[in-house]
Parts: structure tokens; C-alpha cells; sequence
């Protein structure tokens, strides 16, 4: 995973905020009795926010799956206020680690289209409109939620003018899923294995989103939803999430009566196609340990030879502890070190101390495993995209010193080309084998990992740049491409039900904070949830907090209306293109194709999107898109044992994921855009030159 505290050097990510619905009360119906909402004028929706769907899980009931929730019948429940499970978030006011939520935190949010009239609002007849259920991201440890689309949720509005050619204006009910989040959400332990009731451990989050899923199977169709119609989709965590739903057998029959989803968007999907290491029980065991010593409840030894009374005496421990106590754990990592193995702390820290597992029941194998030998997920329409910059949020402007460097690598280096790292490794194993340069292990030849990255993304002379694209690479790009090629391989799947996107549009104007971002992660979440249409932004938001009013161009009006139409679209046919919406044909991946749609203001053609150009979103960088890092796949998968270069093109139509004067090194062969001052080099790393508006690229 993305660390949340990787946020911290750019600034405070937004704690998770409670939201009250009002307006005109108005009454649903579920299985579990009925509830109160308002109806809000200015969005003609409905809004129910905070419905059980399960019971607490404080006490007895943490480290356990969703347990029932208790029905109110003969009364009605007033649910018009958000709910937050336990974790722990900066206060942006002093930086400290402060506790929002609590464990009483299994309750969604449902926005619907009012089905009566304004006078009197009421829920729409069942399976009018499809369903579209959002799962927030924030690294597994908080709920990171666009603050505004509670606010003015679009989907559920409407618009009369740009989505008239779909079934009611195109419309949907929008579900907020919830989850539990850090150690509460995805601690797996032999101790919690030997107490839970149920035979598994951890997946505590995964099992509460799946419980989601269920709940609209049986509840939705009250509120105008069909149930035959639900698309999930999440960012960051969030994506990754939708990516464990695809592949788990619980979403599927014979688990489930039928598919509980027809499709998934996936954005900024993390690294779920690796080889499985990540997800070893024996490895997410023995992080667990980490919980287990920082607690007091043992010592920080491994517990997989751990006696059942020892385990028993763990177990009670554990959920005697307060959940502040819980999400907030820091122990002795000298000591885990010592005990665990050279870099066990580090490794884990950076990736996975909130991770899924393998834990027999939620996944049985990897999910790579899953959709090569079962064919999981086959009947899914899944779309799965990032952006162009990802990993600059994350490395804050800074270069990687020499250790991240190596660590970032050699955990890739290890998923992507490692087959022996596996379910069945131990952290131990898995650290030290992945946790540093380790010229000529398991097949890897050549030089150091730093040598070898640096040569094949030399040409990004900005060494920021550069660490971003490797990064971004690594991490996103080659996860889905992998994916891709699995997916569409599948025997069962329907050609034609995979889509692929990249986003390159960055912040602009006099209120982009940080232009040495680019196209970071979350960025696209601005025109996903409608920010541009209130002149908000969600980095300056939800990120740096730095508030206030952000404009948008005649250009990002028009990218933030295309993607919204082909989100819609997809929520209601499982396809991104339709034949009267009148915007560029979005083709699929297939077993034999590749394209991708490329999103940046003032592409070709007036849309903000164009299917597979040549691009120069990076300085120094002219590539194709139609099968996008490609080279940098077969780096990554070869174990950086081949030279790749990204495949070229000589006349790129789609400019730069930067602004001036962060794109530019003085060996480009493209020149800025017109609006732009030309820099030899970014601000971080070098002066600035000379503008010269004679040599424009009409690209920009």
C-alpha cells in the first residue's frame, strides 16, 4: 500500500468529516425497518446518510466479520448523518495523530433521485436507475472522501442537457460504501484466526465492503436502484479494494445467489497482479506481530509456533485494548528487526501494514492466482486507469535518497519478476530477499537496481521527474498492464468489457500550489466528483487545505462534461462509449488490441479525451499510448534484466502533465506551449531560461 503518512510533506490530509442531510423528511423502506432522510432541493435527490448494515464491532466483535444488525421494526430510524470508523488522521491544526469514528461505524450513505414530486419527494420505483457504489481510498488507514460530493453529487442529480440520450438524463444511485480501516480493518493473526468464529483472520475491511454489497442486493431496489446494475468503483485504497472484490469468490455464485456487480472502475489501481508475497498469511501474521509487541500482549517474536493458550491470551488482550490504542501502535522496530530480519520494519511499513490476505475464505489464493486458474472476475466489465504523474504526491518534491531507492525497487523488482515470492513466503524471507540491491539473486543480472532504472529513464534529465515516472511505473502502470493481460486472456470473458485510461491534466492557474506535481494521484478526482463545476479542487481541499476558490478553464469544462458523461455511461451499460453521446469511441482492451483513452484539456477534437495519441506528457518523453508503458512493463516483469525504451512517436498531439516551469530540460525536442515560459530546468533542480513564443507547440 501508499502510506497516508506519505501525504504529511505536502500537507494535512483532511480528517474524515461527518456530513447532516437537510430538507423535506422523506421516508424508505429496508429489510431492517424503515429510515428517514431528507430530500434536498438544490441536488432533487434524496439523501440517507448513516444506514446500519451491520452491528458494531467494539468488544466481542472486533476482529470479526459484519455481524447482523439488529432490526427496527415498528419504529422509524432518523439517518440523515454520516458515519466514520476509527482511525487516526492529522490534525491539520496541530500535525498531531488525533482519533475520529468509532467501532458502532458499519453504516452507509445512499444519494438518490427523488421519485415523487418537490412538494412531496419520494423513492423512485425499484430498478430504475443503476447503481454506482464508491469505496474511499486513503492507504487502508483513513477514509480519504472528496469532501464535496455530498454536497452536489452529480450522477444522482442529473443534467438535462449532457446526459438526455441515457435513461432518465442518466441518473443513478450513488452508495457510499464504508470499511474498516489500519490494524482494526486488516489485522490477520494466528490469534484472531483461533477466536474470530469463523476459521479466517483479517480481511476485517474487505468482508465489511462485501457486506455492503449484499445489503444493496436486498435493499437498493427500495430506493430506485436495480440490483442488476451495480458498478463499484474507487481511487487509491479504494481501487484496490474493487480489485479484491473482482477476484474473491464471495462476490459470485455459489457464495452469493448471482454477481453481486456487474462492473468495476478501478482508479489508480495499487499493485494487486503481483505474485502474491503481498498477501502470504505468513507474512501478514507476522506484521500483526509488530501490533501484538507494540500493545504489550507478547513480545514481538514470531507467533507462527505461538501455543493456543498463548494465542488465547493474545486475542483477549487484543480486543481489550482501546481503538485508539489499536490504530495508533508504534513499538520497538529495532527489536521486531532483530527478532523478523534485517528490513522486515522498513518493508512492511512502506507497503503493508493494513493489507488483504490470503485467509482462505475472502481469497484462497492470490488474485492473480484467482483469475489465471478459476477465472475469477471473467464476467466483470472493468475499467482500471491512472495518472500520468502518480507518485509525485507521494514523493512531496524530494528525490529518493539511496536506501528508498533500492527499498521502492526491490519491492518491485520482487512482485513483478519473483515467482518464488509467493503466498507462501515468510516476511523474513520476503524483506531481505526484496528489501535491497541484491545483484545476481534469482536471475537478476547486470548492475544495481539504481544503475539499471537510471539508464532506461535517462532521458527525464530532472531527477525529480525521473523518480517520478519509475515510480508511477512500478507501481501502477505495470500492475495494470499485467492485469490486462490476464483479464483478456480469460476463456469465459466477453471481448470488448475492458478499458483502459490514462488522466494527464494538471492543477492550472494562479491557485495550483504545487505545479512541480504534475498529473499526481487523487487528481482526477476534480472532474470524477464535480469539484469543477464548484469551483473547488481536490488537492487544495482535501490535501494542502489550502481552501478557497479554484478556476477552471473553457478546456477543463469541457474534459470534466466528457468524463462524466463516459462514467455514466459505463454506470449504466457497462461501457464507457455510447452511440449518442457524441464524444470520441472509447475502444476496449482485448487479447490481441491495445488502447487507451488519454484525458488532458485541449486535446484534439474539443473533448479532453483522444483515443491512443502520441503524447508528450514528460520532458523528453515522445511516446505512443495505445499499449501505454509497455517498455516499462517488460522492464519490470524481465526483473530489470532487459534495456527497453518507451515506444516513440514522431509528432506527439498531447502535451505536457505539467506546467511551467516544471517540464522543461534543455535537451527537448518540443518546445512549451504558448501560455507558458520556457525553463531549461524545474525550479527544484536548476535555473530558469528564456521564453520564446515564436517556437509554440500547437499542440498545447
Amino acid at each position: 500500500m501508499i502510506s497516508a503518512l506519505a501525504l504529511l510533506p505536502l500537507g494535512q490530509n483532511t480528517p474524515a468529516l461527518s456530513f447532516t442531510a437537510g430538507g423535506i423528511p422523506v421516508i424508505a423502506n429496508t429489510t431492517n425497518g424503515f429510515v428517514e432522510g431528507r430530500y434536498d432541493r438544490d441536488q432533487r435527490s434524496l439523501l440517507f446518510f448513516g444506514i446500519p448494515f451491520a452491528n458494531s464491532t467494539a468488544g466481542d466483535n472486533r476482529f470479526k466479520g459484519p455481524q447482523p444488525v439488529t432490526p427496527w421494526f415498528g419504529s422509524t430510524l432518523t439517518t440523515i448523518t454520516t458515519a466514520h470508523c476509527t482511525q487516526i488522521n492529522p490534525n491539520p491544526a496541530t500535525g498531531n495523530g488525533q482519533q475520529y469514528g468509532s467501532e458502532d461505524c458499519l453504516k452507509l450513505d445512499v444519494i438518490a433521485p427523488n421519485g415523487g414530486s418537490p412538494a412531496i419527494p419520494a423513492p423512485a420505483a425499484a430498478a430504475t436507475y443503476p447503481v454506482q457504489c464508491w469505496f474511499y481510498g486513503g492507504g487502508f488507514a483513513i477514509e480519504s472522501f472528496p469532501l464535496y460530493q455530498y454536497k452536489h453529487n452529480m450522477y444522482s442529480a442529473g443534467d438535462e442537457t449532457n446526459l438526455a440520450y441515457l435513461p432518465n438524463n442518466g441518473k443513478v444511485v450513488t452508495v457510499f460504501g464504508r470499511y474498516r480501516v489500519g490494524y482494526l480493518g486488516f489485522a490477520s493473526h494466528p490469534s484472531l484466526k483461533l477466536t474470530s468464529g469463523s476459521g479466517y483472520s483479517g480481511n476485517w475491511g474487505i468482508l465489511d465492503a462485501i457486506q455492503t454489497l449484499k445489503w444493496i442486493q436486498s435493499n437498493i431496489g427500495y430506493f430506485g436502484g436495480d440490483s442488476d446494475a451495480v458498478t463499484i468503483q474507487g481511487e487509491s485504497a479504494g481501487a484496490t479494494l474493487t480489485g479484491i472484490l473482482v477476484s474473491s469468490p464471495l462476490c459470485y455464485p455459489p457464495a452469493v445467489p448471482k454477481n453481486l456487480f456487474r462492473a468495476a472502475i478501478s482508479q489508480s489501481l495499487w499493485p494487486v497482479a503481483g505474485y502474491g508475497a503481498t498477501y502470504s498469511t505468513y507474512v501478514n501474521y507476522e506484521m500483526a506481530d509488530y501490533l501484538v509487541g507494540a500493545l504489550g500482549c507478547s513480545g514481538y517474536a514470531s507467533s507462527l509456533s505461538a501455543t493456543n493458550s498463548e494465542l488465547l491470551t493474545i486475542a483477549t488482550c487484543l480486543r481489550a485494548a482501546t481503538a485508539l490504542a489499536v490504530q495508533s501502535a508504534s513499538g520497538d522496530s529495532v527489536e521486531f528487526n532483530r527478532l523478523h530480519g534485517e528490513n522486515s520494519w522498513e518493508f512492511i511499513s512502506y507497503q503493508a501494514t493494513a493489507y488483504p490476505t490470503i485467509d482462505g475464505y475472502v481469497l484462497p489464493k492470490s488474485p492473480r492466482r484467482l483469475w489465471v486458474e478459476d477465472g475469477m472476475g471473467a464476467s466483470v466489465h472493468w475499467m482500471i486507469g491512472n495518472n500520468a504523474d502518480e507518485y509525485a504526491l507521494f514523493l512531496g518534491g524530494s528525490v529518493l535518497d539511496p536506501y528508498s531507492f533500492n527499498l521502492y525497487a526491490g519491492y518491485h523488482w520482487c512482485i513483478w519478476s519473483q515467482p518464488e515470492m509467493n503466498e507462501t513466503v515468510t516476511l523474513g524471507r520476503f524483506a531481505q530477499h526484496c528489501g535491497n540491491d541484491f545483484p545476481g539473486v534469482s536471475g537478476f543480472v547486470g548492475t544495481g537496481f539504481s544503475d539499471k532504472i537510471r539508464s532506461v529513464y535517462g532521458s527525464v534529465v530532472d531527477s525529480f521527474q525521473q523518480d517520478v515516472q519509475w515510480t508511477s511505473d512500478a507501481y501502477f502502470a505495470v500492475n495494470h498492464q499485467v492485469i490486462f493481460d490476464l483479464m483478456s486472456a480469460q476463456p469465459a470473458r466477453t471481448p470488448g468489457t475492458l478499458f483502459k485510461f490514462v488522466y494527464a491534466q494538471p492543477n492550472t492557474g494562479p491557485t495550483d500550489f504545487a505545479p512541480f506535481l504534475g498529473a499526481p494521484h487523487t487528481i482526477e478526482l476534480n472532474y470524477i466528483w464535480g469539484y469543477h463545476l464548484m469551483g473547488k479542487n481536490y488537492l487544495t481541499d482535501n490535501i494542502a487545505l489550502a481552501g478557497g476558490e479554484f478556476s477552471y478553464t473553457d478546456q477543463e469544462i469541457a474534459l470534466g462534461l466528457t468524463m462524466k458523461k463516459y462514467w455514466a455511461n459505463f454506470f449504466h451499460t457497462g461501457y464507457p462509449s455510447h452511440a449518442s453521446d457524441g464524444l470520441p469511441t472509447w475502444q476496449p482492451m482485448t487479447a490481441t488490441e491495445s488502447h487507451t483513452m488519454v484525458f488532458k484539456a485541449g486535446a484534439p477534437g474539443g473533448f479532453g479525451a483522444i483515443q491512443s495519441p502520441c503524447v508528450q506528457f514528460t520532458s523528453c518523453i515522445t511516446e505512443t499510448t495505445g499499449s501505454w508503458r509497455r517498455g516499462a512493463h517488460e522492464l519490470w516483469t524481465s526483473g530489470l534484466t532487459t534495456s527497453p525504451s518507451l515506444t516513440t512517436c514522431s509528432a506527439p498531439v498531447v502535451g505536457y502533465s505539467h506546467t511551467s516551469t516544471y517540464q522543461f530540460a534543455s535537451n527537448c525536442t518540443y518546445n512549451p506551449c504558448c501560455s507558458t515560459r520556457r525553463r531549461t530546468r524545474s525550479l527544484l533542480f536548476g535555473s530558469p531560461g528564456t521564453s520564446d513564443d515564436a517556437d509554440c507547440d500547437s499542440f498545447c
